[in-house]
């Protein structure tokens, strides 16, 4: 590959037709960097997680592994993979730079002045090992000035500044976005504003979204310690473009809304792709080079059938050009439910809260689009469908058990599970047992959530081995949430929950590492618009399902 694709939908389509199996090594670091340059930090990490199947120990593959993962607000996975790399004796600007990136957004979550100047010395021992490069002598800059050294700042700043001008006086026409974006960034610590307004106002020109989110996120810290009229004129210049979200018909001419989309800077759109005003919305991100993505309540055969062509003539056509153009189709469900709205309903959600989640890695500005008509009343279908968080969980080492363990397992295992649903506020809708198994049925995201960290603590604390358990026994926990059946079971003579969702459910749990809970991108999605304080997502990738269910993204649920 000589160079990396054009827009992140050719990053997407790449990855999408790559041929099955190992790849070049310099393929996969070419997709991954131009990934994270795109602002898709999923992509990057599911290239490089890919690519490091098969060179474990690639440098270039975890740098851009650890940046995706920053990048998503997994602050400690990030550290602990640049702290291997660095401990195996790396100990380059690029690696030490990146290390103290994750010690930044340490502080920028925590506020802590220990934080700050922790980050601050990373980002200076990495520029001393390399003064020629001015990235991190620039974000030592930065921090400095965060710390209110303002004589160390200005000096790291017209050093950072002085190379910068040397090397872009030897290559005077090269387009360089790091190079023009420094430039910005010291000419701003040293209060030379208009010099800083014109080269942000060039970098946004040309810079991509991922390393346009980087510099905003540098120049709030500065910004934030200047005159109103300084940010004003900052923000102007270099602010990055928003996601929008679609959520129905736009009141306005529909041949101007890729106009109306400019004069709002949206950048990133998610949207279904119905015939109609959905598809113009697509079009329009399209004609604006923005990126899109497409979230579709049920199987794509079945919706290009009803919700598509079943819209006239041209429809499919369009929506088939539109298709080969977006970043990604997410599939909420497999088929379509059987009982009105509900999966309809579900869709929208899960659209809302994955943009959320996509904002909010970005850190940029949520917008709304158009105006959501309401559907049909629900034909109900006698049965009961409602939307629930699921739970299911087992024991890892419960096959090598002893007989004479299995009575420690009752009472210390099984008997605290039981309390736990017993002590649950709200209680669980619906609780069963087989062998180690748990299926726990909750109504929100957010109860399921709590209850399964509690639950998954709870066992962790357990002293093995004073009770005589297997030090190695674990719960596996997965979470999903989406639309399922309501029944009374005759055979239980208690309701019970069916459906796609409930197999998607109970498929996760295998594949989820002793310790640890997995929970679908749904269930994320659907955290993501109830609570943003109590969970942390962290993307563990797309990860084949038990029983050939097939591959869905996936991410690790931790207590904020």
């Amino acid at each position: 590959m000589k160079r990396p694709p054009n827009t992140a939908a050719d990053l997407f389509a790449k990855w999408r037709v790559r041929p099955p199996g190992r790849l070049p090594l310099k393929t996969y670091r070419g997709l991954g960097k131009a990934a994270n340059e795109k602002g898709e930090a999923l992509l990057a990490f599911d290239v490089s997680s890919e690519g490091l199947k098969y060179w474990a120990k690639d440098k270039e593959l975890r740098h851009v592994k650890a940046l995706a993962l920053a990048r998503m607000g997994s602050t400690e996975p990030a550290r602990d993979l640049l702290l291997q790399i660095r401990n195996e004796g790396h100990d380059d600007e690029e690696s030490l730079g990146l290390l103290a990136r994750t010690y930044k957004d340490l502080w920028l979550r925590s506020g802590s002045t220990q934080d700050l100047q922790d980050a601050f010395d990373e980002y200076f021992k990495a520029y001393n090992q390399s003064p020629k490069r001015y990235w991190t002598g620039i974000n030592a800059a930065t921090l400095a000035f965060a710390l209110k050294e303002r004589e160390a700042s200005r000096d790291l700043a017209e050093k950072v500044l002085r190379s910068c001008e040397k090397l872009r006086a030897a290559q005077p026409k090269k387009r360089d976005y790091w190079l023009v974006a420094t430039m910005a960034e010291a000419e701003l610590l040293l209060t030379h504003v208009p010099e800083a307004e014109r080269h942000y106002t060039e970098a946004r020109k040309i810079g991509t979204l991922g390393n346009l989110v980087s510099t905003w996120r540098n120049a709030r810290i500065v910004l934030r310690l200047m005159r109103t009229d300084v940010r004003n004129r900052i923000e102007s210049a270099i602010r990055p473009p928003k996601v929008a979200v679609f959520e129905g018909p736009w009141p306005g001419d529909p041949t101007q809304l890729a106009k109306h989309l400019k004069e709002l800077d949206v950048g990133v759109g998610y949207s279904s792709a119905a015939a109609g005003a959905e598809i113009e919305f697509l079009e329009a991100m399209q004609s604006i080079r923005g990126q899109s993505h497409v979230v579709l309540p049920y199987n794509e055969e079945q919706f290009i059938r009803e919700k598509v062509a079943g819209g006239g003539a041209g429809w499919e056509e369009r929506y088939r050009k539109i298709r080969e153009a977006v970043q990604e189709v997410i599939v909420c469900s497999d088929q379509k439910m059987i009982s009105g709205n509900i999966g309809d309903d579900y869709a929208w959600d899960v659209m809302h809260g994955l943009a959320k989640i996509h904002a909010g890695q970005l850190e940029l500005a949520l917008v709304p689009i158009g105006r959501r008509i309401p559907g049909a009343p629900a034909q109900m279908s006698g049965l009961d469908v409602e939307r629930r968080a699921m739970i299911f969980a087992d024991a890892f080492h419960f096959s090598h058990l002893l007989e004479k363990q299995f009575p420690a397992f009752i009472t210390e295992v099984m008997d605290q599970a039981g309390r736990l649903c017993r002590l649950a506020e709200p209680k669980p809708e619906y609780q069963n047992t087989w062998g180690d198994g748990l299926f726990i049925v909750f109504e929100s995201v957010v109860e399921a959530g709590r209850f399964a960290l509690l639950l998954s603590s709870t066992v962790a604390k357990i002293n093995r081995k004073s009770v005589g358990l297997p030090e190695q026994l674990a719960l596996r926990i997965g979470l999903h949430a989406g639309p399922v059946y309501k029944f009374q079971d005759q055979v239980t003579e208690k309701e019970n929950y069916i459906g796609w969702h409930v197999n998607r459910a109970a498929r996760i749990e295998p594949v989820t590492p002793a310790g640890k809970i997995y929970a679908s991108d749904a269930f994320a999605a659907l955290a993501a618009l109830k609570t943003s304080s109590q969970f942390q997502f962290d993307y563990v990738g797309r990860i084949p399902l038990a029983k050939d269910f097939g591959e869905f993204p996936m991410y690790e649920l931790r207590a904020k």
